[in-house]
Formats: structure tokens, sequence, C-alpha cells
């Protein structure tokens, strides 16, 4: 939970600017970052108009600002492979062959049984 609405205005700071980070501008990942932390703030605006004057201004002094627009790539040649899903292999179950011992154990308990 945050003690304020500046936190929690923080750390979504910190999800789009670490997206514009650690993906290269060309990526749609960039771009997309960069809409909707454009989004995020047009959003966040008035709920930052009704807090008090001295909470208005997040310390944003550890954190990388990012000022030029960028656009997002469509494009999937420019796409690069950090963002595209990674789809594992279908793998098949070995088939299962009944052990001998367990079939032992098996008619040894079945025999058992009848007997009681």
């Amino acid at each position: 939970m945050y003690s304020s609405p500046l936190d929690f205005a923080s750390d979504v700071r910190l999800v789009f600017e670490n997206a514009m980070l650690y993906n290269p501008k060309t990526d749609e990942v960039h771009g997309m970052a960069h809409q909707l932390l454009s989004y995020f703030e047009m959003l966040f605006r008035p709920i930052q108009a009704k807090l008090p004057t001295n909470q208005r201004t997040p310390d944003r002094s550890k954190k990388p600002k990012f000022s030029d627009p960028v656009a997002p790539v469509l494009s999937k040649q420019n796409h690069s492979t950090a963002s595209k899903p990674i789809i594992p292999p279908v793998v098949q179950p070995p088939k299962r062959t009944p052990c001998q011992c367990r079939l032992q154990n098996h008619n040894q308990n079945r025999s058992n049984r009848h007997q009681l």
C-alpha cells in the first residue's frame, strides 16, 4: 500500500522509464512506454493538483529523465527479440510402462485382499 499518491505515481513512472531505458528507441516497447507515460501524466495531473502545495513536486533526482518524444515503431522488421514472446516447444510426456516390481506388489496385494 502506498503512503501517498506521489509514491504510487513514482512507481508508475519508474516502470515506464525502465521500459524506455532498457529498450532501444527503435523498439515498439520504448515507444509504447513513452505513450503510456504521457497518458499517465495527463490522467495524474488533476490528482496532483488536488494535493497540498508542499506535496506536488515528487523527488525525481535519482531517476533518468526522458525528454524527446518517440513514436512507436510498429514494423516487425525493427522489433527486437527482447520483446517477442518466447514460446516453448511442445514436449510430449514419456509413455509410461508398468514396472515389474509394481505389478508384483499389485498382484500380491490383490491376492492378500481375497484371503482376508
